[in-house]
């Protein structure tokens, strides 16, 4: 029979050390098989000892951000209220405003709490139904509308990882080079737009954008071959409804464009660039999907908290993807200021500084006018 192998006691002791240090991050039991493995039996025996002297720190869960303010029987009402109106009449606008009262009970309910709403839907809704809401209430976006460019399929399929079942694609139309066909058909196009914009909540966009060939709002497949023009949407006061619009394209932060897009969407957080985008962005966009699903919880629109959970997660993610990338300049702009990311650290500027223009790289007015 082969000898236990005895390690002398200082080295034991960094084992039991990083035992301990284990637990703080995961299971005992994990801890303790690593330990066993590297140390054999007696360290296990040893660290055991020591740890029912010295137990590890409970981790806790972190506290939502809306748990002081629940009243469960007033969410409880609402969504009772919700249900009645969903029931009588199914559309989408009432489906999403009955996810969006669950979305609460979801996060903030105790299981009891969540036991008691659940059944009271199933008596609403039916059993299906009441499942399929229920569901889409436990993700980021459910109970928002999205919008993606027509020649961008994988910006849907992105919405609905996120949990955005109900989404809307803006129109396109051939790009030819020629202006008359430009203004005819953009213009037709932002025309047909207008219902679906006055319902969304998320524009998510990726393609070419040519704020700096002067034609800012204007964005193309890869090829460009089909595009769309949000120039040409005309409507007074924008679309107040659009809480986040996410974009992977150049330029889309600098000022030109901004003009363009806070004049659409007056109430808009804009995530995206101050200057060159990558040219493929389905990198950001994954890791984007990712770390949204990572903060843990239903997201709700309206809520300030949330809003900036989302932040923080694009902030996470262009740290990561442009770390040491001095040139696309990717950032924010929160309502107030834009906040961009210049491959080391965080800067601020005003988004109408004469400091954030877009580069000029080219003069595309002639073949992309702009409305008369």
């Amino acid at each position: 029979m082969r000898a236990q192998r005895v390690e002398p006691a200082d080295v034991q002791d960094e084992r039991v050390a990083a035992c301990r240090a284990r637990t703080r991050r995961g299971s005992v039991p994990t801890a303790l098989l690593a330990l066993q493995r590297t140390a054999g039996n007696r360290a296990t025996v040893r660290a055991l000892r020591m740890l029912s002297r010295d137990p590890a720190p409970v981790l806790e869960a972190p506290v939502d951000p809306l748990a002081a303010s629940f009243d469960f029987k007033a969410t409880s009402d609402a969504v009772a209220a919700a249900a009645s109106d969903y029931a009588a009449g199914k559309t989408t606008e009432r489906k999403h405003a009955l996810i969006r009262a669950l979305k609460r009970v979801v996060r903030l309910a105790t299981p009891e709490q969540q036991q008691e709403v659940r059944k009271a839907l199933e008596g609403k809704l039916g059993v299906t139904d009441a499942t399929a809401v229920w569901a889409e209430a436990g993700t980021a976006f459910g109970g928002y509308t999205g919008m993606f460019p027509g020649f961008a399929p994988d910006v849907k399929r992105e919405l609905g990882n996120l949990g955005a079942s109900d989404t809307v694609s803006f129109g396109t139309f051939e790009l030819t080079g020629d202006a008359r066909k430009h203004r005819a058909r953009a213009k037709a196009v932002a025309a047909g737009e207008l219902s679906d914009l006055a319902r969304t909540d998320i524009v998510y966009f990726r393609g070419h954008q040519f704020a700096q060939y002067r034609a800012p709002g204007l964005f193309s497949n890869g090829d460009e071959t089909s595009g769309s023009d949000l120039r040409y949407v005309d409507k007074a006061g924008g679309f107040p409804n659009v809480k986040l619009m996410i974009s992977t394209s150049c330029a889309t932060l600098c000022l030109e464009a901004f003009e363009v897009f806070n004049r659409l969407f007056p109430n808009a957080v804009i995530l995206g660039y101050r200057k060159s985008a990558p040219l493929h962005g389905e990198a950001v966009r994954r890791a984007l999907t990712a770390k949204i699903k990572s903060i843990g919880r239903p997201l709700l629109l309206d809520e300030r908290t949330d809003i900036a959970a989302i932040i923080d997660a694009w902030k996470q993610v262009i740290e990561q993807q442009h770390k040491g990338e001095s040139a696309p300049v990717p950032g924010f702009y929160d309502g107030a200021d834009i906040q961009y990311w210049d491959g080391t650290t965080w800067g601020t500027i005003a988004p109408r500084d004469p400091h954030n223009v877009c580069k000029r790289k080219g003069d595309f007015r002639g073949q992309y006018p702009a409305p008369p």
